[in-house]
């Protein structure tokens, strides 16, 4: 069950945290960030670089202007949750799950507060989310609810490079399903006009509707193909006064960006697109539902699109494989089980996979390598069928 992000917690206590910096942290500063580590100093270094990877995935989103940001971002990141439960019990005498970002009325006191994780996109995927709110909160304080949770649900799927010290942008839809059960149930839905405007208490009292919603109106404008939508996205975001409130903000961008287009049109097509949207595991099922009907080339698109959603997921992999061995390429077939193998598909599949592949291809040596690695891994599944090829071999030979 997907979890709903926390909103930012708002503190207004003028002291500083009660921890000590100076005693108990390994400190990183890079060009906009400050980041804490209880692990290392390297743990820390490596957080700030991704801090500021976060930062130009955020602004290549905005696009406002860095100067105005007067102070470094606070990151404090632990390396036991139990630390983390400690540290936030001192300051709000409570916990969280995840990652959350503590708002002060002084921006130099404000905090990212996290921990690591076992699963490094889990991680990342936490960092990305509140780290969004932290900028967003330090650039425009009081941005409209829908459009400060909505992008930084947009970006938390982002995958991050360590070669370029940059994250590359992914769709995120863990929300999809979500989305379209509420639209499917037409008296759940939350009318656009009304979910543009909504403030925080709304939103919360709303919480299932909104962060679906939020989310997905993002989405839409920021990848429909109709350019006209894609102006109200940009045309939001230059509305915002970094010194309004945020119903002052909300109207900003309702009369600004949204007033020209006729709120019908925008809801139907909307809809539109959030129905014709598929999940990896959409794509998965249509996939191996057009391959067993012999359907290889509509297979394959579907594959190509589920790995555009996961790249580092196996399946599509060892089907588009499959689809290269139909077509006698045999050579990309050998590249597409290999990476399969490399992202998880189980060995003993993937090795009589290259096995008949190679034998295919009249490559006998490789061939008997292959299919013995998959008797020797399950030899109850494998060893019948690979004795009989291993004859063939022989006789071929």
């Amino acid at each position: 069950m997907r979890k709903f992000p926390l909103f930012v917690i708002i503190s207004f206590v003028l002291g500083y945290p009660l921890f000590s910096e100076s005693s108990t942290f390994f400190r990183e500063e890079s060009p906009h960030y400050r980041v804490y580590s209880d692990d290392s100093s390297s743990s820390a270094r490596e957080i700030s670089q991704k801090m500021e990877a976060c930062l130009r995935l955020y602004n290549g989103i905005l696009h406002l202007d860095l100067s105005s940001l007067k102070v470094k971002l606070k990151v404090r990141i632990f390396k036991e949750k139990s630390s983390f439960d400690s540290y936030l019990v001192s300051l709000i005498n409570q916990t969280r799950d995840d990652f959350v970002y503590i708002h002060y009325t002084d921006l130099e006191k404000s905090e990212l507060v996290g921990f690591e994780k076992a699963n490094s996109a889990e991680f990342d995927s936490s960092l990305l989310h509140q780290g969004f709110i932290q900028f967003i909160k330090a650039m425009i304080p009081n941005s409209p609810i829908w459009l400060r949770e909505g992008i930084a649900a947009y970006v938390e799927n982002s995958k991050y490079n360590s070669s370029t010290s940059s994250f590359v942008w992914r769709p995120n839809l863990v929300w999809l399903d979500s989305l379209k059960s509420i639209i499917n149930t037409k008296d759940k839905f939350i009318p656009l006009d009304k979910l543009l405007i909504m403030n925080k208490q709304e939103a919360l009292k709303n919480i299932s509707l909104f962060y679906p919603e939020a989310w997905g109106i993002v989405q839409y404008l920021s990848n429909t193909g109709e350019k006209k939508y894609n102006r109200i996205f940009w045309d939001s975001i230059s509305a915002l006064d970094a010194g309004a409130t945020v119903d002052e903000n909300s109207n900003y961008v309702l009369k600004k960006a949204f007033s020209w287009v006729d709120k019908n049109t925008l809801h139907n097509d909307f809809i539109s697109y959030i129905k014709s949207l598929k999940t990896f595991t959409d794509y998965i099922k249509e996939g191996i539902d057009f391959y067993s009907k012999g359907d290889i080339n509509h297979a394959e698109e579907s594959f190509k699109h589920a790995v555009r959603i996961e790249p580092d997921n196996h399946i599509p992999y060892y089907y588009m494989g499959l689809i290269s061995y139909a077509r006698k390429k045999y050579g990309d077939a050998e590249i597409f089980y290999k990476k399969a193998l490399k992202l998880g598909t189980e060995s003993g599949l993937i090795n009589y996979a290259l096995g008949v592949n190679a034998f295919a291809a009249n490559k006998f040596d490789d061939a008997v390598v292959y299919l013995k690695k998959a008797k020797e891994t399950d030899k109850k599944t494998y060893g019948a069928k690979v004795d009989t090829l291993l004859k063939r071999i022989e006789l071929l030979r």
